[in-house]
């Protein structure tokens, strides 16, 4: 599918064909998002409606893969929405963050979802602005269904109804915050929890090597549209991971047959797919 645009205020979407940092940026308000089971873009989409329903101006929405790091951001606001990933940021969200190069004075703003704990996702995002003379003004969580199927398992359905019923709620007073350029106090930076964690997220990319393809398969290829970033490639109608894995369970929960595993962890557990986004 091609990009697809809605007239003013406008949310734009890139189709998952669009080369890796290659789009330009063209409104004042962008919301870059991570996101492997939706969560994180259903956030992303209901800031964008509440931008749009206060007429706010044009409002963009892009996977941060998408984001062309080489480019100054001259925009109004800038949100980043993501999850939390071992007590910290997704790699890629961190690497994208240490390149950009963004507009003095820019209102940035934070969202991350999470299952139990953000930890230091905030204050990490925090430092790393700082580093490049920016500032992040507001920053929030949002308790999300845990998707985490290699660990825990899928929750209960119903239990996922609750979870995002609540959710939904906070994010609809997050994005009024948000729309009135509101600042709160980012948590401070836990350096005990970046000990105990950092080395597991600097290690996801090569834990890849665990996940494969049960006998169900059927090679409709929908878990390498659906990598967040380009890590799976169909050969010989089966899917092979690259080595640059992020760990967001998109090929494990959006595969139709269930036929993606990892490891023994996986077989026969539930999986989730966020049902707004």
């Amino acid at each position: 599918m091609d990009r697809k645009f809605i007239s003013s205020p406008e949310l734009i979407t890139i189709s998952r064909n669009e080369k890796r940092g290659k789009y330009k940026v063209k409104s004042k308000n962008v919301l870059l998002y991570f996101t492997g089971t939706h969560n994180s873009l259903m956030v992303a989409r209901m800031i964008a409606e509440a931008m749009s329903q206060r007429e706010l101006g044009e409002c963009e929405i892009m996977p941060i893969s998408q984001f062309n790091t080489k480019e100054k951001l001259e925009t109004d606001s800038l949100g980043i929405i993501c999850p939390v990933y071992w007590f910290g940021l997704p790699n890629i969200v961190r690497e994208t963050v240490a390149k950009m190069n963004i507009k003095t004075g820019t209102y940035i703003y934070a969202v991350i979802t999470m299952g139990s704990s953000a930890g230091n996702a905030l204050p990490e995002l925090s430092k790393l602005l700082e580093q490049k003379q920016n500032t992040l003004s507001y920053g929030a969580c949002v308790k999300c269904p845990d998707n985490y199927t290699t660990m825990l398992g899928a929750q209960k359905v119903q239990k996922h109804k609750l979870i995002l019923e609540e959710a939904r709620k906070a994010i609809k007073e997050i994005a009024s915050d948000i729309c009135e350029q509101k600042e709160n106090q980012i948590p401070k930076f836990h350096k005990f929890t970046e000990l105990l964690f950092s080395s597991q997220r600097h290690s996801l990319a090569g834990q890849d090597k665990k996940f494969y393809v049960d006998e169900t398969c059927n090679g409709c290829g929908l878990c390498e549209k659906k990598c967040p970033v380009q890590n799976i490639r169909m050969e010989g109608g089966k899917p092979l991971w690259q080595h640059h894995c992020e760990f967001c369970i998109s090929c494990i929960s959006y595969c139709p047959q269930n036929a993606i595993q990892f490891g023994r962890k996986t077989k026969g557990k539930p999986r989730y797919q966020n049902p707004f986004s």
